[in-house]
């Protein structure tokens, strides 16, 4: 136990000494970054001597130095960004908005689920920005997560809830402006900070969805009981034996949540096989849309109805027959794409 708490210091010395006893061995991991050669000869020129310049163990610790100044850099842009949304929930525990919060989004909502989730989710990048995963969790959680049940009257499983919340915490270290993960890239990437957070953003689109989709159809978490204010279970051998159940709640949300995210794909890329026209990402979408989350389609026009005392009991129906649209729209595109 005592060695291993001290391998890393021996594998540092026994490094250093094979460079000082093989200073001039070949060093091809040094060769990837042109940034290197460039420091060595420099700080073997600022010390008059060049000949430095193709001593491994010299251009080792240029490239240590080197490394350090880089990600001193990096980190400048990162801690300035952190520093920036750190006002956030500083001005959350100093003016108590955070149970003002709940209210008011319930209050927007009026009892839309679909509301709820849309602005809650807005709610977790904004309040998640800049701030660690554990503690973006921790924090939104306790604001946001009473809202879920009072609005849903428990009917959304905990974990569902949990995960809604946790997703669109994290989304927020790729969401520009703050986008802290982004940030950290660009600057190993050496790009445009902005522009690969746009980029990060785009790429991740995915993750604002699947959100929505274990609200909406618990059963993709493996969980049975919403709908009545049941406390939901994870699902048994009894649950999969009712194919009844098993098949429109769990199977066929599971496969439509792989395959619209991969109809997702040429949406945001605008190729699959060939090039994607803008009708067609624009149908690839559509179709991602209603294979992985179809209640953000029909749920609100069920709360409309319910407004003006029209109810319909045929939730499952609209989401398998949404789902089904989806995977005939992503089929045909796929064809036409292929051939």
């Amino acid at each position: 136990g005592a060695v291993a708490g001290q391998l890393g210091t021996i594998i540092v010395f026994v490094s250093v000494a094979v460079l000082l006893w093989r200073p001039n061995a070949p060093s091809p991991l040094l060769n990837y970054d042109a940034g290197v050669d460039d420091a060595a000869e420099t700080t073997a020129g600022v010390v008059d001597r060049p000949d430095l310049a193709d001593n491994k163990a010299w251009r080792f610790g240029s490239f240590v130095l080197k490394s350090m100044d880089a990600g001193a850099r990096t980190a400048t842009m990162v801690v300035v960004a952190v520093a920036a949304a750190g006002v956030i929930p500083g001005v959350i525990s100093v003016t108590g908005l955070g149970p003002n919060l709940t209210a008011f989004i319930q209050a927007i909502a009026g009892g839309s689920l679909v509301a709820l989730l849309v602005i809650t989710a807005i709610s977790c990048i904004i309040l998640g920005m800049g701030m660690p995963t554990t503690v973006t969790y921790i924090i939104l959680v306790s604001l946001l997560g009473q809202a879920f049940v009072d609005v849903s009257g428990g009917t959304i499983p905990i974990l569902a809830a949990h995960l809604f919340i946790l997703y669109f915490g994290v989304i927020a270290d790729i969401t520009p402006p703050v986008a802290v993960a982004a940030y950290a890239a660009s600057g190993v990437a050496k790009s445009d900070p902005f522009e690969t957070g746009v980029k990060a953003f785009s790429l991740s689109l995915n993750k604002a969805i699947v959100p929505f989709a274990f609200v909406l159809s618990p059963g993709i978490l493996l969980l049975r009981g919403t709908g009545t204010g049941e406390e939901a279970h994870v699902i048994t051998f009894a649950d999969v034996a009712d194919l009844g159940w098993f098949v429109p709640e769990v199977l066929v949300p599971i496969v439509c949540v792989f395959v619209g995210v991969f109809a997702l794909g040429p949406t945001i890329i605008g190729y699959l096989y060939s090039d994607v026209s803008g009708l067609e990402r624009a149908l690839f979408a559509v179709s991602s849309l209603f294979l992985m989350a179809p209640g953000l389609i029909f749920n609100p026009v069920l709360t409309l109805l319910e407004l003006v005392g029209v109810t319909v009991g045929a939730g499952l129906v609209l989401d398998l027959a949404l789902r089904a649209v989806g995977l005939v729209i992503f089929a045909a595109l796929l064809a036409k794409n292929r051939s």
